[in-house]
């Protein structure tokens, strides 16, 4: 049988339940105050309502100038490999002449 530990729990299903036998558990905490899920939540005026599709507007622009720059950084690193393996080609060839 499994391996009982002192609040009455087993091994097994704290590690189902994500914990690692050695490591501490997290304290429960209690919820103070109400709850919020979207149908509480006070409805956006319109400058709110201007204001959030700016703010989304401007993360997508920095999404997009992001990627592009991560696109690029790799084609960079992708075309000093391929003059690498030319350069190599070249001296091998160089060197079969010679020898």
């Amino acid at each position: 049988m499994a391996d009982v530990k002192e609040n009455g729990e087993s091994e097994s299903k704290k590690r189902r339940r994500g914990f690692d036998s050695g490591v501490d558990e997290m304290p429960e905490m209690e919820q103070t105050g109400e709850l919020v899920t979207p149908a509480t939540l006070p409805k956006l005026d319109s400058n709110q309502r201007h204001a959030l599709s700016l703010a989304k507007k401007y993360a997508q622009e920095i999404t997009a100038k992001h990627q592009q720059a991560k696109q690029s950084e790799v084609q960079v690193q992708q075309m000093q490999s391929l003059q690498e393996a030319a350069n190599q080609q070249r001296a091998l060839l160089l060197m079969s002449r010679i020898y």
